[in-house]
């Protein structure tokens, strides 16, 4: 049994709702690792599977229907030591990416595909809209950004960053709204897509393109910096970019690999000392 499958089960026989669990791993990521970066091993209960051609090649999503009317789909990775690459979860004409992920064997046998979380986006949308919608009388997609990109300097070394607010700096918008995904909030009702968080969320993308590195105190940032790397953050104070704009810094540092190692520290905190808001959970209107 899968570890998805025992995690929800254990919490529905202590009396939490199959709702409050889905919003419970849309909204903690600690949570989401800790059962999906584990191998999946999946046990179909009366299931079968649906087929996506994309791109000329066919992806087999296996369907376990489970009690409380929950249904759960599953890409599988080509490889046998990792099949955590797509779980769709669908309760109440509501679809839930719980799980997206481009893992070695996901888009190619034995090969990490660069590029391979949009095709895997893609698929799931082509799912989800051709074969999944009608036959479950689907109304919305929800899911929570967790996405990282990784970035590799010129000895090859590996870094991690997030994805959403290195393009919202970069690009001016979030890996998800390349999809047509809107922002979502949590509400009584549950979750829904929020004209009130829609218009905030314009409200900070213009926040974001007047900021200047005088505006924010870096200074701070030693503290979250290794040692060694501190000579890269003295760059960035140097008085010929303290009158740059955030978004030009940004892409300055994403041009040049030297600045990899705090990177993903100075977005992070860039995005708290200026309290912008970027949006952690989206949807769409199916």
């Amino acid at each position: 049994m899968s570890n998805y499958i025992k995690y929800r089960n254990n919490l529905i026989k202590n009396g939490i709702n199959i709702l409050i669990i889905r919003n419970i791993l849309m909204f903690d990521d600690y949570l989401r690792n800790r059962i999906f970066r584990n191998q999946i091993n999946f046990i179909q209960e009366g299931g079968s599977s649906r087929k996506v051609k994309f791109e000329g090649k066919y992806y087999k999503f296996n369907k376990s229907v489970l009690d409380n009317n929950e249904v759960i789909y599953v890409l599988e990775s080509k490889n046998d030591s990792v099949i955590d690459c797509v779980i769709i979860s669908i309760v109440d004409k509501i679809a839930y990416i719980i799980d997206i992920g481009n893992n070695k064997g996901c888009v190619k046998k034995n090969k990490i595909v660069n590029g391979g979380g949009t095709k895997l986006m893609n698929i799931v949308l082509k799912l989800i809209k051709k074969k999944l919608k009608e036959k479950h009388n689907l109304k919305y997609l929800y899911l929570s950004d967790t996405a990282k990109k990784d970035i590799y300097d010129d000895k090859n070394k590996n870094y991690k960053v997030d994805l959403s607010k290195l393009l919202f700096f970069t690009k001016g918008y979030t890996y998800y709204e390349r999809f047509s995904f809107l922002p979502i909030v949590q509400t009584s009702n549950g979750l829904i897509i929020s004209k009130s968080k829609i218009k905030d969320y314009s409200k900070e993308k213009k926040k974001i393109l007047e900021l200047r590195i005088k505006d924010i105190d870096l200074s701070v940032l030693k503290e979250n910096i290794e040692k060694k790397h501190l000579y890269l953050l003295k760059k960035l104070l140097d008085n010929r970019l303290k009158e740059k704009k955030i978004v030009n810094v940004i892409k300055y540092m994403l041009n040049n690999c030297k600045y990899y190692p705090i990177l993903n520290d100075t977005i992070n905190y860039i995005t708290n000392k200026a309290k912008i808001d970027i949006p952690k959970l989206w949807g769409i209107k199916l």
